[in-house]
């Protein structure tokens, strides 16, 4: 294998960059709610939810991180029943809530010795009937 004459005639002036790398985080893709088949949209109180993304497995032991539904005022309910936690995957009952508007969050620990709890948002608001 050789270098040829394009790479040669790049690294005769090599030009240096500075890369940022992004923050590790939850990233929510999409909500759906099961028992309606609706996306990103409506929720049915005692239905089950399901987030599908990418860094979603949370520490169920840390009591900062987990699944949450925050109200328009502010108010964070948290989702006591979670079915499945995976990578890419999450599978919950919907409970709790106040009926009304509400933004969807993941709450995730990264790090090791003092974790810091980073949130993923999903960015529609979601409707509980």
């Amino acid at each position: 294998m050789s270098a040829g004459i394009l790479l040669s005639q790049k690294m005769r002036s090599p030009q240096v960059e500075k890369v940022i790398l992004a923050t590790a985080n939850s990233v929510l893709i999409e909500f759906t709610d099961l028992n309606t088949l609706n996306t990103n949209s409506i929720l049915t109180f005692g239905g089950i939810g399901q987030i599908v993304g990418e860094e979603l497995k949370f520490d169920p032991t840390n009591a900062a991180e987990g699944i949450y539904f925050v109200a328009a005022k502010g108010t964070a309910s948290k989702v006591i029943v979670v079915a499945s936690r995976t990578e890419g995957k999450l599978m919950f009952d919907i409970r709790n809530l106040a009926v009304g508007t509400c933004t969807l969050e993941v709450r995730k620990g990264y790090g090791t010795t003092s974790p810091v709890v980073r949130t993923g948002i999903l960015q529609d608001a979601l409707v509980l009937k």
